[in-house]
């Protein structure tokens, strides 16, 4: 891989990424997308991304994206969202979207929301939320949030949050969180998470990541983290990682976060963390990467990677990516968009979702062990 800004590459094969900034793409299989500005849609199929800046393609399991402005929306049903700034909805069943500038939208059963800058909102079940500014909201249940800027909250069960600036509290079962800045909190099966301007990318393999900007590693066993300025670690079985700012860290069992500005950290083992700003990590497997500025490199497999500023690149298969502003496009099936100002529509029509995402964790699950 090679890149310069924001790139994110975790990939579960082989992957081959080029991008100027900001640039995500994970997909489990061929992609495919054009695109000039903010655009997400990742794919579990055929998939081709072509971006320069800000572009993000996670595929399969977990859906994550994000945007130069904390976006972040996946969910595991069917959704609908309308926004005019900074909105992510990719989705794995029917999905439609209009937006004008950064609309990302990931969903698996029903959803619907609305919002006016940086909205997210994945969910399994049924959803509502209304917000202003960056609003991430993901849940498998019944949730209601309101917020002002920046809330994200993703459950799986009951939940409540309000929240004054970038908040996000997703849980599988009964969560508490207090943060001031940019807190994110998703739980159990699809790891979300976001932060200001960051990057977010767990994987469900073995990783291992240390950087010091922007980097992302979440997790799904046991999971110690300790940074400062943007980073992400997922994973799933041992993992650990020192950064400085932005750190972002879910968990799907036992959780305890303590954080100022922009903290994320879901679990679903055990899982510690404390950090000051945007903390991401997520994770479930064995992973290594090394980066100087906003890495984020997640994988299934064994993943090396390198680069300076904002990196994000994970897939299952073989890609391809290259893309000139804010890109994301995660898709299922077979998928090509084009749009002129963050638009994203990823979508595999009709399908089983429930039944996929079984076959995906439990595939992931396998892989896992047979590594």
């Amino acid at each position: 891989m090679t890149s310069d800004v924001d790139v994110i590459k975790p990939a579960r094969a082989m992957e081959e990424m080029t991008s100027d900034v900001d640039v995500i793409k994970p997909a489990r299989a061929m992609e495919e997308m054009t695109s000039d500005v903010d655009v997400i849609k990742p794919a579990r199929a055929m998939e081709e991304m072509t971006s320069d800046v800000d572009v993000i393609k996670p595929a399969r399991a977990m859906e994550e994206m994000t945007s130069d402005v904390d976006v972040i929306k996946p969910a595991r049903a069917m959704e609908e969202m309308t926004s005019d700034v900074d909105v992510i909805k990719p989705a794995r069943a029917m999905e439609e979207m209009t937006s004008d500038v950064d609309v990302i939208k990931p969903a698996r059963a029903m959803e619907e929301m609305t919002s006016d800058v940086d909205v997210i909102k994945p969910a399994r079940a049924m959803e509502e939320m209304t917000s202003d500014v960056d609003v991430i909201k993901p849940a498998r249940a019944m949730e209601e949030m309101t917020s002002d800027v920046d809330v994200i909250k993703p459950a799986r069960a009951m939940e409540e949050m309000t929240s004054d600036v970038d908040v996000i509290k997703p849980a599988r079962a009964m969560e508490e969180m207090t943060s001031d800045v940019d807190v994110i909190k998703p739980a159990r099966a699809m790891e979300e998470m976001t932060s200001d301007v960051d990057v977010i990318k767990p994987a469900r393999a073995m990783e291992e990541m240390t950087s010091d900007v922007d980097v992302i590693k979440p997790a799904r066993a046991m999971e110690e983290m300790t940074s400062d300025v943007d980073v992400i670690k997922p994973a799933r079985a041992m993992e650990e990682m020192t950064s400085d700012v932005d750190v972002i860290k879910p968990a799907r069992a036992m959780e305890e976060m303590t954080s100022d500005v922009d903290v994320i950290k879901p679990a679903r083992a055990m899982e510690e963390m404390t950090s000051d700003v945007d903390v991401i990590k997520p994770a479930r497997a064995m992973e290594e990467m090394t980066s100087d500025v906003d890495v984020i490199k997640p994988a299934r497999a064994m993943e090396e990677m390198t680069s300076d500023v904002d990196v994000i690149k994970p897939a299952r298969a073989m890609e391809e990516m290259t893309s000139d502003v804010d890109v994301i496009k995660p898709a299922r099936a077979m998928e090509e968009m084009t749009s002129d100002v963050d638009v994203i529509k990823p979508a595999r029509a009709m399908s089983d979702v429930g039944l996929t995402m079984t076959n995906c964790i439990l595939f992931r699950i396998e892989t896992s062990i047979s590594a």
